[in-house]
């Protein structure tokens, strides 16, 4: 609620413009796009409005003057026009001889794409994108490991989402399509990780004062029943064998055991470092819609009976949970080849 003299927001109470003022100048310095984006679009107006009857319009404007550069494309946001423009080249560079795959692409996001083809900068990456986009396509396969499959409807680009397997959802346990976003691609290899938290699992079923990642039971229903119920034996075959290091915890040393290999797994805690750039990307949804939720990493806790997981809000916890905890949701992830 707007009061003349204080605007709260973000959990934040604000009692003048000079402490809003910094908080979203820290926000700029710690590359907090999606926040800033966020404050933009929901509360721009209202802080406007704001402005009008006490604030001055310093606040606004600076507000206005950090968020309007930034570009929301799907689940990413992008800096400026020289990054999205950048972002796009690559994409048609490294697909060019790949039709289908680019008129799959701008055709899946024409409409945003035709209303960033007004900033000046972007105007003739989107024009290349166009021409893809209104090709005539005949119906095409893809050969993966000598098995034919029908042309993927989704390219798989790094921070692109494709859909692949299927997994019950719901009371009624309706079989859904699964969403996975792609962590990095190289060659004709993806590595990929679940938008939604799929499942709820216990990391183990009993507590022990000795357990690893190669010997968990999280690990034996990833690559069991989880792989039968989610995949085609077509899919499952696609469905690259990944040797994995297990490292010891960083923080505290605690041995992370042997090397293992999996089809489906657990990010360590090295990777969700390196593929989410903060707490804000490591958030995630549980697939029944019932918000936010934590989810476990395949490293030690502070020892052995407890495992390192996601927090619900995104940070990492290296001290980790009893490995016998309950309700805390699986994200699984596995290389596809």
């Amino acid at each position: 609620m707007l009061s003349e003299r204080r605007y709260s927001e973000t959990g934040n109470e604000f009692q003048n413009p000079e402490e809003f003022l910094s908080y979203i100048e820290g926000l700029s310095r710690d590359g907090n796009c999606y926040e800033i984006l966020h404050l933009f679009k929901s509360y721009g107006r209202a802080l406007k409005a704001m402005s009008a009857k006490a604030w001055p319009f310093s606040a606004c404007r600076r507000l206005e003057h950090l968020a309007s550069p930034l570009i929301q494309f799907g689940d990413r946001i992008f800096r400026d026009d020289e990054a999205f423009k950048e972002y796009l080249e690559n994409i048609i560079a490294d697909y060019e001889s790949a039709p289908l795959n680019l008129k799959n692409f701008y055709s899946e996001r024409e409409s945003i794409l035709k209303k960033l083809k007004e900033r000046p900068a972007l105007s003739d990456v989107i024009s290349r994108l166009e021409m893809f986009g209104v090709q005539e396509s005949e119906n095409a396969v893809i050969a993966v490991n000598g098995i034919n499959y029908p042309a993927a409807d989704d390219i798989v680009i790094q921070g692109g989402i494709i859909k692949f397997g299927r997994y019950p959802r719901g009371e009624q346990g309706t079989e859904e399509p699964i969403e996975w976003l792609v962590l990095e691609v190289s060659g004709n290899e993806a590595l990929l990780i679940s938008r939604y938290c799929l499942g709820y699992s216990k990391y183990h079923h009993e507590w022990a004062d000795i357990m690893t990642w190669e010997n968990c039971d999280l690990r034996r229903w990833l690559n069991n029943d989880f792989l039968r119920v989610a995949f085609s034996r077509e899919e499952f075959e696609r469905i690259k064998v990944s040797k994995l290091r297990n490292d010891n915890n960083p923080q505290y040393g605690t041995p992370g055991g042997n090397c293992t290999e999996d089809r489906v797994f657990c990010l360590s805690f090295g990777e969700a470092e390196q593929y989410f750039q903060n707490n804000e990307e490591r958030k995630c949804e549980a697939y029944t819609g019932e918000g936010l939720c934590s989810w476990w990493l395949r490293l030690p806790g502070i020892d052995q009976a407890n495992a390192s997981n996601v927090e619900t809000n995104g940070m990492l916890n290296k001290i980790g949970l009893a490995i016998s905890y309950g309700g805390y949701a699986v994200g699984p992830h596995y290389e596809s080849s």
